[in-house]
Parts: structure tokens; sequence; C-alpha cells
């Protein structure tokens, strides 16, 4: 599945906890049963990127508005307004809420390296 939309601003929690997202509105485009966390591929700029995403809430940080945020491997650059395409490779789990930021924080890294490791 591709998801196209324009990068907007979101809360800077990904940078605090050192997994910056850029994020898009999905509005109601995506059906709820897709939600969850994907390694996904990044087009931008005639250029593709790795990277892994949550698809819908963040049940840690209560967010009560769906969104794609992804957080792009390797990459630092300010792309906010920019058009970008995400496509969803292969969902690795579920969202779930975790008791604290440090184990928000330990998961991230397991999937992380769950994805690089993938032949993508």
């Amino acid at each position: 599945m591709k998801i196209q939309g324009k990068i907007i601003a979101g809360k800077g929690t990904g940078k605090k906890i050192g997994f910056p997202t850029i994020n898009l509105e999905i509005e109601n485009q995506i059906a709820k049963d897709n939600f969850g966390v994907y390694a996904v591929k990044i087009f931008f700029d005639d250029n593709e990127y790795l990277g892994m995403a949550n698809l819908g809430f963040s049940p840690t940080f209560e967010s009560e508005t769906p969104l794609l945020e992804v957080h792009i491997f390797d990459f630092d650059q300010d792309i906010y307004g920019r058009e970008i395409e995400v496509e969803l490779i292969k969902k690795i789990r579920d969202t779930r809420k975790f008791d604290n930021v440090e184990e928000l924080k330990e998961q991230l890294e397991k999937d992380r390296k769950k994805i690089r490791n993938y032949k993508l």
C-alpha cells in the first residue's frame, strides 16, 4: 500500500526520544484494521529511503489523531511541507500502549534492527 501526502509538523516527541519522524495526515483514507508498525520505503526527490512507520494512533502518548509517523533511517534533513510517497512494505507488529517512554524506545530499537535485517 502506498500513501502520498504533504509532511506536517508534529509535536516533536519522536525527536525527543531519539526517533525523529515526519508526519502525514491520513484522515479517513486508511482502514483501522491496517493500523500498526511497518517497514517502509520513502520516495521523494527521485530518491528512495528505508524506514519504519507507525500508522494510526500513538497510544503511549494518548494521540487522538491518526497519522502516518515515519522514521527515516540515516536521514537528517528538514523536509516539512514537502510532498512524499510512503510504501508500506511489511507489517511488523500491532501498535500498543507502553507503560513508559523507555519501554517504547527499547521496542523501537528492536523494530529498527528487525527492519534493517530484512531484504527490502
